[in-house]
């Protein structure tokens, strides 16, 4: 029996996967899985459409995923981890939150990443007088101690202790860390109005007002180069908030560069927030139109295992979904601070929202808000009370159809 896998990921990413897809074959040889590179969200759709989609699907695009589950074009998981005993408290999860809608599991997660933790210049910490191996724990730590680090020459920035929603750091990402979520856990409601959320986005205007205004950040941007000239490497930006692959690009462009790497600060008026963080994954689906239901859920299930999602992870230089084979990278990590990512992805508070059919729009909806509320053009509690009223109708009525 042959099966079809189409997937985003190409090149070395494609060769790793199939290696483990041959895996699979060798326990049962009766089944080949053919991955194949299929980068065009376009054909995704004219597949599920067409009534002739391959038999397994992994995508990024979680707003797909959630559309196609609404239009019942992917099968619902839940009857096959019940029947195969899956045991999902050893699953990522993060990981597994995003590949739920109103609460049934239509994706699984194949491997996890975190983009919110916190990269700290540790030589300029310490001539700063600073404790070099300590991060600032909150939000209000972070920007009393980025403060001490401004330098401007002729009224410009020349360096920032930190840059407002520079790197990883918007709002979809950091809400967390204020004990906020975008969606009610069940995914039925939008909540643009949860008091973390709005607490969120008035403090991130804070810090705009507290650094000088959007035009001085936006020049002081305008600057920025990449690569060796990236700002974090060269000292322009002193603390950031970004993803956990940094540590991959930083023997490249700045071998010498001293830096930390810990959890994203949390409000201090939200302790119960603390070691929390953004998960994001790519998904795995089978499609409802699909010919070998079964056989396709035992693939998921055998990359939902230790040893082949460890070897994935391995390859792609991500982090495994599966709890065991994040121990088991931990355990042979090169450095402190690769060792430490690892071990940050097992927090209660490393979250991910639920994938939403209205996600395209509430994002939207959400941006322009918060370029309101960052230029002082709105005030955060009506701008995000405006965002649920144009957004909770749409997803009423898609909740309504069942």
């Amino acid at each position: 029996m042959n099966l079809s896998m189409w997937t985003t990921w190409g090149d070395k990413d494609l060769v790793t996967e199939q290696a483990m897809c041959d895996a699979f074959t060798k326990q049962q040889p009766n089944i080949v899985v053919h991955a194949q590179t299929v980068p065009d969200g376009d054909k995704y759709t004219a597949a599920m459409a067409s009534g002739a989609p391959p038999d397994l699907l992994q995508t990024w695009n979680a707003a797909e995923v959630a559309a196609w589950a609404v239009s019942g074009g992917v099968t619902q998981l839940d009857s096959y981890i019940a029947a195969g005993k899956m045991d999902l408290s050893k699953i990522d999860q993060g990981g597994l939150a995003a590949g739920k809608l109103f609460g049934k599991q239509f994706g699984m997660p194949m491997l996890v990443y975190t983009n919110t933790l916190l990269f700290w210049n540790k030589s300029i910490f310490q001539t700063g007088g600073l404790d070099a191996a300590t991060p600032p724990e909150t939000w209000q730590a972070l920007t009393q101690d980025a403060t001490k680090f401004n330098q401007q020459q002729g009224g410009a920035f020349t360096r920032m202790g930190f840059v407002p929603s520079n790197g990883q750091g918007g709002l979809g990402n950091i809400v967390w860390s204020f004990g906020g979520q975008l969606y009610s856990d069940d995914g039925k409601q939008v909540t643009p109005d949860n008091p973390g959320v709005v607490k969120c986005a008035q403090y991130m205007r804070s810090q705009i007002v507290q650094f000088g205004g959007l035009d001085a950040i936006n020049a002081f941007k305008k600057g920025f180069g990449s690569n060796a000239n990236d700002p974090f490497y060269i000292g322009q930006i002193v603390t950031q908030i970004n993803g956990e692959w940094l540590p991959t690009f930083i023997p490249k462009y700045k071998p010498d560069l001293q830096y930390g790497v810990g959890y994203m600060p949390y409000d201090e008026t939200a302790p119960q927030a603390k070691q929390s963080g953004n998960i994001g994954t790519n998904l795995i689906i089978i499609p409802k139109d699909g010919k070998h239901q079964q056989e396709s859920w035992d693939v998921i299930a055998f990359a939902n295992t230790p040893e082949p999602n460890l070897a994935l992870a391995k390859g792609l230089g991500n982090t495994p979904q599966v709890l065991a084979a994040v121990d088991m990278m931990a355990q042979q990590a090169a450095t402190p601070e690769l060792k430490f990512i690892l071990q940050a992805h097992k927090s209660p508070n490393m979250r991910s929202s639920p994938i939403n059919p209205v996600s395209n729009d509430y994002n939207k909806a959400l941006g322009t808000a918060m370029g309101d509320i960052l230029s002082g053009k709105a005030e955060a509690p009506s701008a995000l009370a405006q965002v649920k009223q144009i957004i909770q109708p749409k997803l009423d009525a898609i909740v309504a159809k069942g």
